[in-house]
């Protein structure tokens, strides 16, 4: 992924998409908001607590750094499940976080340029995807329970049925969330996935300080959902950054806690 800086508002993006020349996209940082405390600065949920305002004037800055209008923007109530919608401009949230959002849904597709599709992070998987030929694009919260449940997958099988989308022409982003390195589970969830997902064994780790626990690469397991989904490994592009350990630059669940903001990942077709 790419750094970029406008008026002190730090996001990243990736190279792949960028160079299409098809989208405006991006996935924020702490850098470059108003809000203060457990929160400072570019805060992006309106669910932590945080004043309303300061959310409010964080998304408008964050969407005009990347090129985008806030007022476009669809946000999602995420629940960690694999539901994907498409979103319009009925679904606006008016430029703010609605925890309502579009009810119980982790991801959003759209063929359209009127809309600014958003998703809320502080250590889950965003998925950032582009169709170059039938132009249209998703954007999706992937937490360890929706990679279980293979939202990837349905992201790209629900561009196929809604767009006609070829996956094999589909570019896949795989953002900055807790990596390899931090994200330790129970042996309970180590078995579901081992047991769901045979091929991706090599994602998880026995902890060689606690027999009961484990180390998964959620990011690596994504990517080989999307390549079982048809994306062709040269399309996809993974960030390779862990949210727990850049504590100068993201929130994280993990090592924060309650008291912390969330960053987005922004997408918008030009």
């Amino acid at each position: 992924m790419k750094r970029h800086e406008k008026d002190g508002v730090v996001f990243y993006a990736f190279e792949h998409i960028e160079r299409t020349g098809l989208a405006r996209h991006g996935f924020s940082t702490k850098l470059g908001g108003v809000s203060e405390g457990v929160y400072a600065t570019m805060n992006l949920s309106g669910t932590r607590g945080d004043d309303a305002a300061h959310v409010h004037e964080n998304i408008r800055r964050m969407a005009c750094a990347m090129g985008m209008y806030h007022g476009q923007t669809v946000f999602c109530e995420q629940v960690h499940g694999t539901r994907v919608a498409v979103a319009t401009p009925m679904l606006y949230n008016e430029g703010t976080v609605h925890p309502e959002g579009v009810r119980a849904t982790d991801g959003l597709i759209a063929d359209t340029s009127d809309v600014v599709l958003a998703t809320i992070h502080a250590d889950c998987v965003p998925l950032f995807f582009l169709d170059m030929v039938r132009k249209a694009v998703g954007m999706t919260h992937a937490g360890w329970r929706g990679t279980l449940g293979d939202i990837a997958g349905e992201t790209v099988r629900r561009m196929q049925a809604e767009f006609g989308s070829d996956p094999s022409d589909v570019l896949v982003g795989i953002g900055p969330s807790i990596g390899p390195c931090c994200f330790e589970v129970g042996a309970d969830v180590a078995a579901e996935f081992a047991a769901a997902m045979p091929y991706a064994t090599d994602c998880i780790q026995p902890s060689a300080t606690d027999a009961g626990k484990a180390y998964m690469d959620l990011q690596r397991v994504n990517e080989l959902l999307l390549l079982r989904a048809g994306v062709r490994a040269e399309n996809i592009e993974t960030a390779g950054l862990c949210t727990k350990c850049h504590d100068e630059l993201f929130y994280s669940h993990r090592r924060d806690g309650q008291a912390r903001g969330s960053m987005a990942a922004f997408m918008q077709l030009k």
